[in-house]
């Protein structure tokens, strides 16, 4: 229908749209119009009501997505201001050292030439009769506190890694902080999966400080594998004790991590079933299973690694393999064709021995005490149970300072050492036991 006619008139006829009347009634307009009038005022009225909506919403989206666009930019500036990495580290070694010769005279079940030739040990620490893998930790949490100048109180969780705990129910976190401080505000986790167990306690201290569930974060890696060498073992002259530990925070960082990679299976060439003291091989100690464990995951992981970072081993100012003994980390170097110059100032096994989960976390700390702003540090351990996995970290200008500051030196704590014969590491180290089933000729 036309709105501009009325039904009431014939056709033809048009009614004036002027208001005809207007008058003031207690401060009120009043308006005399026609009812065409009416609908053609109130029509206006909403189309301009509909406009002025459609204005207001588009300004209200405009300024909430100025908002968001702002708050993305903050949280894109903090994430890029905000570095995660490791703060501080520290190391501890039992003083005592048993060379290589004594403990494979008493057995004559290898060749003396093997182990110190072909893999670099010259002898492996001995625990004391008061020592073990959490004493260990704690005296390597210690020393990472004090080259930080931190407070023990300030940390919010701890992440201890280990295959030798000496407790089995209790979690040894809980007991190392006990240690530390009085401070019960805190989180705690135990890890265990063979030598990885150390890598694993700093990535995960790691995980929880990039999601923001902690500020602070100590991780420990701790193995005493001395005492759990069976007597006549193969690998008991160059199984060791020893224990790392790392402050990961967001604040004064002197290497960023800035990717973790892993490759995982079920390869079990170790193992240490229920109710046996003694670890032991599951399978031959020959180049097939080192092929198929070792190398084959540390190779995947690291490939992998690359593929995702874009970046080559050449990009690596330092590069730390796993460090059974030092031949482990140069038959690997040269397999993956990495340069000796890379590798050389990580290695400190040859007086050590086998340090388990601790060793990478050692051979980190020790490079971190030379190490350049800068420098690209790549991280490699492998565990028996399988598993490889690679971190990459980056130096910052932080580690200057924290290198001219140092309390105590991975160095310096090496290099202070005691030689004990083989009759007194097996009774501190309470040894003078048989396994619970024969592993050779010799025992």
């Amino acid at each position: 229908m036309d709105s501009g006619h009325n039904p009431r008139h014939p056709p033809g006829h048009r009614l004036p749209e002027r208001i005809c009347v207007r008058r003031r009634f207690q401060g009120r307009a009043i308006f005399r119009i026609s009812s065409h009038t009416i609908h053609r005022v109130v029509g206006s009225v909403r189309v301009m009501q509909h406009a002025d909506y459609r204005t207001r919403h588009r300004e209200t989206n405009r300024q909430n997505r100025h908002l968001v666009r702002a708050e993305k930019r903050r949280i894109v500036r903090k994430e890029e201001s905000m570095i995660i990495g490791i703060s501080s580290a520290g190391i501890s070694v039992p003083i005592r050292r048993l060379p290589v010769i004594d403990t494979v005279s008493q057995w004559n079940n290898t060749s003396a030439n093997l182990i110190v030739k072909q893999f670099g040990t010259e002898c492996r620490t001995s625990l004391g009769s008061d020592e073990d893998t959490l004493t260990l930790a704690h005296e390597a949490s210690r020393n990472c506190m004090d080259n930080a100048r931190a407070d023990p109180s300030d940390v919010d969780a701890v992440f201890f890694g280990t295959v030798t705990a000496p407790e089995l129910y209790r979690g040894c976190a809980n007991a190392l902080m006990d240690m530390l401080t009085a401070s019960n505000a805190y989180t705690s986790q135990d890890v265990s999966a063979a030598e990885r167990s150390g890598i694993m306690a700093l990535t995960n201290a790691y995980a929880y400080i990039s999601s923001g569930l902690a500020h602070q974060a100590l991780a420990v890696g701790s193995d005493s594998l001395c005492r759990h060498t069976a007597p006549g073992d193969l690998r008991e002259s160059y199984e060791g004790a020893g224990a790392g530990a790392l402050l990961i925070s967001d604040q004064n960082v002197i290497a960023e991590i800035f990717k973790v990679s892993s490759c995982n299976s079920n390869f079990p060439e170790f193992g240490r079933p229920e109710d046996e003291r003694y670890i032991r091989g599951l399978m031959p100690m020959d180049s097939g299973t080192t092929h198929i464990g070792m190398m084959r995951h540390v190779t995947t992981a690291l490939q992998r690694f690359m593929a995702e970072q874009a970046m080559t081993v050449n990009d690596f100012n330092y590069v730390i393999l796993p460090q059974e003994h030092v031949g482990q980390s140069l038959q690997l170097a040269r397999h993956l064709h990495i340069d000796k110059e890379r590798i050389l100032p990580t290695l400190f096994a040859s007086t050590t021995g086998d340090l388990g989960s601790a060793a990478p976390l050692v051979a980190l700390a020790k490079v971190l005490e030379i190490c350049e702003p800068g420098s690209n540090i790549l991280l490699c351990t492998y565990g028996h149970n399988a598993g490889a996995d690679v971190l990459g970290l980056t130096a910052t200008e932080h580690v200057t300072e924290y290198q001219r500051n140092l309390v105590s030196t991975v160095t310096g704590i090496l290099d202070e050492t005691i030689n004990v014969k083989y009759p007194i590491a097996l009774k501190n180290e309470y040894k003078l036991s048989s396994p619970n089933i024969t592993i050779g000729t010799f025992n």
